[in-house]
């Protein structure tokens, strides 16, 4: 998240800077272990953002399911990223910057981490519970982290049920889902930025 404004990844220039940046040290292990995946699973996967905290995160954040939105890149798969093209992304963008929870310190995560076969389609069940025991693998790489926020309520269902009686020494804050519907509902968005606050004050 170094961009200085949302949406920055609709720019192919900054989305190429973007995939050199999958080099540096604090992803490279992350970057490894999402090929095998994609790879081993025969599924597409965006990327750990090289911007935020990769092995160093405190905070994580979980959504669901990426969205496939990307700029015509050919065959080069995106980002997790809050600078993504995306309301999402924005509203998410925006609520880091309000608290201060800048770049270094968090990373985004899907619950499910592949691309959908149909965007807005959630997963099934069984995909859930595959995608949580990757998170948990996810988990043993991230050494420092201390928060996890888990945005909407599918998300939710699904680390209390896979992955919380598993986990028991992280922060977890449930908050909604940063898609535009929710955001224009009274209080939500009010409720998104107070979630993010929480997690600053902790990373602090």
């Amino acid at each position: 998240m170094f961009l200085d404004a949302p949406r920055g990844l609709r720019d192919p220039s900054a989305f190429e800077l973007r995939r050199r940046m999958l080099a540096l040290a604090r992803v490279r292990d992350l970057v490894k272990w999402t090929e095998m995946i994609a790879e081993t699973r025969g599924v597409r996967m965006p990327y750990p953002d090289p911007a935020d905290g990769g092995v160093d995160a405190k905070v994580l954040i979980l959504l669901e399911t990426p969205t496939q939105h990307m700029p015509d890149s050919g065959e080069a798969e995106g980002f997790i990223s809050v600078d993504n093209d995306t309301a999402a992304a924005e509203e998410m963008w925006r609520a880091r910057e309000l608290v201060g929870l800048q770049q270094g310190m968090a990373m985004h995560w899907n619950i499910v981490p592949w691309y959908p076969a149909v965007d807005g389609v959630g997963p099934k069940r069984a995909e859930t519970r595959d995608g949580t025991a990757l998170l948990l693998e996810l988990l043993v790489l991230l050494p420092r982290l201390e928060t996890v926020i888990n945005c909407g309520l599918e998300t939710q269902k699904a680390w209390h049920e896979f992955v919380g009686p598993k986990v028991t020494d992280l922060e977890v804050i449930d908050t909604w889902h940063p898609a535009t519907v929710a955001m224009a509902q009274e209080g939500k968005r009010e409720d998104l930025q107070a979630a993010f606050r929480r997690a600053a004050r902790i990373t602090f």
